[in-house]
């Protein structure tokens, strides 16, 4: 029996330094997560309700791996990226075509002029994140 997989729905929002995202996957199976990240690249596979999700994202610009961070949380996967150099993206992905499964997250979206270092993140703890991830995710 060959199992579908299915693209998780991401949200998305950013900072003049930073990418903030969301993969939409409650409950993921314990040790199924798996990422992979490079300075231009994501990739997420896990599995949730006995349904495996796979995700592959070309980012529009570069990002310092070794200063990203995620975390699970029962509802989705949160991402942290740290941005090569600090500029506005016009879009998250390299590629312009629209992806169904990619949209703004408006709650946590703020216009560069209007940004605040001691922001509050919306529930985002970049403290709690994990450090120092397994060499293999690199």
């Amino acid at each position: 029996l060959i199992m579908s997989t299915i693209t998780p729905h991401v949200r998305w929002a950013q900072r003049k330094d930073k990418v903030l995202f969301k993969v939409d996957v409650a409950d993921v199976e314990k040790d199924s997560l798996v990422v992979s990240l490079e300075e231009q690249k994501l990739t997420l596979s896990c599995k949730a309700g006995g349904k495996n999700y796979a995700l592959e994202l070309e980012l529009l610009h570069p990002v310092v791996v070794e200063e990203s961070k995620w975390q699970v949380h029962g509802k989705a996967t949160e991402f942290w990226l740290q941005k090569k150099e600090e500029q506005t993206w016009s879009h998250l992905n390299k590629s312009k075509a629209k992806l169904q499964w990619l949209t703004v997250d408006w709650s946590r979206w703020v216009d560069s002029d209007e940004e605040d270092e001691n922001e509050d993140l919306g529930g985002f703890d970049a403290n709690s994140f994990v450090r120092d991830l397994p060499q293999h995710f690199f």
